[in-house]
This record gives C-alpha cells, sequence and structure tokens, in this order.
C-alpha cells in the first residue's frame, strides 16, 4: 500500500521515494495525516517517524506538503517530543527557527503517556554502568546538546511528570547522571549548537574517543568500545 511505502520512506529517510509518492495532490493529503500500525511499530504519521529518527530533510519537506506539526503518536507523543527522544537536535533547532508558534505550543506541553515534556523525552534511555549498559558516545552527546538547546529555547526544567520527576530527575534516576547534571546546572546562553554538532562529528570522523572519554568523565578504560554499545 502507498500508505505502508510513505511510512517506511519517512522512517528511512527516503526523500525520493517521498516526493514520487506525494507528487499527486489528490492523494497526499490522506498519505501525510494517516497513522499505520505496521509490526514492531507505533501508530505515528510520515512527520513523526521522520522527527524521531532524525531525517531532517523529510521533515522539511513534509510540512511543505501540508503535514500537520501537532499531529501525535498512539501515545501521544508530538514531534518535538520524539525528536527530543533520540537527541535530534538539527529537527528541534530547524522547528524552532521556522515554525516558533507551533513549536512554542509544544515546547512544555504534557504528553498524556506519563504526562512528560520534550524535555523529559531526552533522559528516557538508560544507563546502568554498575550492569555495563552504556549510551555510546556520540549518542550522549547528542541528547545533551539536545537537552541544552531546549532550555535555551525556553523548556521549563521544573515542570514534573505523573511521577513527580523533573526532566533531571527522570534523567538521573535512569542512570543518566551526567546528563542530569547536564540538566540541572547548564547556564542558558553558554552553549552553542553548532559546536555540539561540530564535536558529534568529529568523534565519528576522528575516532578519537579516548580524548572524548575524558572530556566526557565516561567511565572504562577502552574508550573505543563506546562506539559498540547498542542505544537504548
Amino acid at each position: 500500500m502507498e500508505i505502508d511505502q510513505a511510512q517506511e520512506a519517512a522512517r528511512l529517510g527516503n526523500i525520493d521515494t517521498l516526493k514520487s509518492l506525494l507528487g499527486d495532490n489528490e492523494k497526499c493529503k490522506n498519505l501525510i495525516e494517516t497513522t499505520v500500525k505496521t509490526t514492531g511499530h507505533i501508530d505515528c504519521t510520515p512527520l513523526l517517524w521522520a522527527g524521531y529518527y532524525g531525517h531532517l530533510e523529510c521533515v522539511e519537506y513534509l510540512l511543505e506538503r501540508g503535514a500537520n506539526i501537532h499531529a501525535k503518536s498512539e501515545r501521544k507523543q508530538g514531534l518535538i517530543y520524539l525528536a527530543a527522544w533520540n537527541g535530534h537536535h538539527e529537527v528541534i533547532n530547524f522547528l524552532a527557527k521556522n515554525y516558533r508558534s507551533e513549536f512554542n505550543a509544544q515546547l512544555n506541553a504534557l504528553n498524556e503517556d506519563g504526562n512528560q515534556t520534550a524535555l523529559h523525552a531526552a533522559g528516557v534511555h538508560t544507563q546502568d554502568i554498575q550492569h555495563g549498559v552504556h549510551l555510546n558516545v556520540e549518542f550522549q552527546i547528542r541528547l545533551e546538546a539536545t537537552a541544552k538547546l531546549l532550555i535555551e529555547l525556553g523548556a521549563d526544567r521544573t515542570i514534573c511528570n505523573s511521577e513527580g520527576l523533573t526532566p533531571a530527575d527522570r534523567a538521573e534516576r535512569n542512570g543518566n547522571l551526567q546528563l542530569g547534571a547536564a540538566i540541572r546546572n547548564y547556564v542558558s546562553g553558554s552553549w552553542n549548537v553548532s559546536e555540539v554538532l561540530y564535536q558529534v562529528q568529529e568523534v565519528v570522523k576522528t575516532e578519537n574517543f579516548a580524548t572524548m572519554k575524558t572530556k566526557m568523565n565516561l567511565p572504562g578504560s577502552d574508550a573505543t568500545s563506546y562506539l559498540d554499545m547498542t542505544i537504548r
């Protein structure tokens, strides 16, 4: 089905397939607004999938074609929340610059799945160092970048979810003490998204894991193993 193809193209970031599918204006609205339950995935619109996986070009195109920026997943999660979940600060930065009123409406909104904000979403991933569960270095940088960017853009660090946890509390309860501290202690105006993105690219390009491990105060002697860790 074309609906399934649009969903898959958005998940994979296949912009050419999306453009081919959405070229017919009569089909376009149905394809970009329909949520489909597929094996192993929750119901989302193509735009939500593109934001969740960080496919910025697809996000831009879908919004240009009229996708609903306020659409929600079956778990009542919005676009900014899903982008924050996986540390896609580039998507968040784009939305804030180009769709600011819509962005502001979602920034501190509580979703209906645990009453959590986008800033809470950045701290959902479990890191249990004592039991060998780590986030890889690149992903950790992305999560911190996302949290700091959200704060720069006006995210409220004091909002509690249904368990009474602030975003910093949530990150710390999941074992990511570094992210929790970054959320608590970050001073607005002291960070630049371009610089953090550059750091991410340098880690991947130069494979300078040892330097980044030291900078981020990560445990363990084999820094190269972090890139191979499963993201949870």
